[in-house]
């Protein structure tokens, strides 16, 4: 084999290798790849050779068989497979992240809201002690009552928006049967 030979050789499998599976290969004609392009996207449950010679129409059995075996077929298609799950797969940890961080976000605004008149009730109280703007003093117990419980659940929002436990559950209890320690705060 000839030096250049040999360069034109190992430039194919360069080329080869970052080709996908499921492209056209070299030396394979239009009839087989449209062939292959038939088998490929039947569903995984269907497929087979006989099958994508029923679709395309084609009599002569031998010819679709050794189409199959010369380009393989069947490892073409797992890549296409392969590379179609990895995509879906990417695809949804992009939509969870975004979904995350909308939940984050919202549930900070959120915090942030109610936290105001929380604010701005202690703020009162020990200003002058008796403007509540127009609020009766059952509103105002409502409020303070509701408060906590509505600041816990938007946290719970946080922490699973980023991850994180909000909620001690049996699967945080160790063997020895004490629970997994789990601090909020900055150490």
């Amino acid at each position: 084999m000839s030096e250049n030979e040999t360069i034109n050789n190992e430039l194919k499998e360069l080329i080869n290798k970052d080709t996908p599976a499921w492209y056209r290969q070299e030396g394979e004609g239009d009839a087989p790849y449209e062939y292959f392009d038939v088998y490929r996207k039947l569903p995984l449950s269907k497929r087979s050779v006989t099958a994508a010679q029923k679709i395309a129409g084609n009599k002569s059995n031998n010819r679709f068989f050794e189409y199959s075996k010369k380009y393989n077929w069947e490892e073409r298609a797992r890549a296409w497979d392969n590379y179609v799950v990895a995509k879906h797969d990417e695809f949804i940890v992009k939509q969870k992240n975004e979904i995350k961080l909308e939940h984050l976000q919202e549930s900070r605004a959120l915090r942030k809201a109610l936290s105001i008149p929380l604010r701005s009730f202690a703020k009162k109280i020990n200003v002058n002690g008796d403007n509540f703007d127009g609020k009766s003093l059952t509103e105002l117990w409502k409020m303070i009552i509701k408060t906590p419980n509505n600041l816990r659940i938007i946290q719970q929002i946080e922490f699973t928006a980023l991850g994180e436990a909000s909620e001690i559950k049996k699967e945080d209890i160790t063997s020895n049967g004490n629970t997994i320690k789990i601090s909020f705060t900055d150490e």
